[in-house]
């Protein structure tokens, strides 16, 4: 009986923060769509540290553009690959793209900071 309490709370906790979550990613988007690049930063860097691959993505697209941060390809194909592993289903023709515009080098770079990122549990990715 006690486990199932337990469980039926630990749901409840974990439902509750959801809105929580989709509000930032959605308030993200918000300041991505009007050009509040550095409030969709804010908004969206501590979801893709969780591993939230719609945020993994985004960063990378940012990273791509130079849109609020320092254009980076390396970075910005990082976080595209990681999104990408964790479902994303944008991401791998996003990192196709910008793989294009890379050198060999860059791209192994790239994926050598994917995997200790994620190995790292997307802490110290290497920005």
């Amino acid at each position: 009986m006690n486990r199932f309490i337990l469980a039926l709370l630990a749901t409840l906790i974990f439902n509750s923060l959801n809105p929580l979550f989709a509000q930032d990613f959605d308030k993200g988007l918000a300041a991505f769509t009007d050009g509040n690049y550095a409030t969709a930063l804010k908004e969206w860097e501590p979801l893709a540290e969780q591993g939230r691959a719609d945020a993994q993505n985004n960063l990378g697209v940012m990273y791509e553009n130079g849109e609020g941060v320092p254009q980076d390809f390396i970075i910005g194909y990082m976080w595209l690959n990681l999104a990408g592993a964790n479902g994303d289903t944008t991401a791998p023709k996003a990192k196709d793209i910008v793989a294009k515009v890379m050198s060999q080098a860059d791209i192994s770079k790239a994926q050598a900071m994917s995997s200790a990122c994620f190995s790292q549990d997307y802490k110290n990715c290497g920005y």
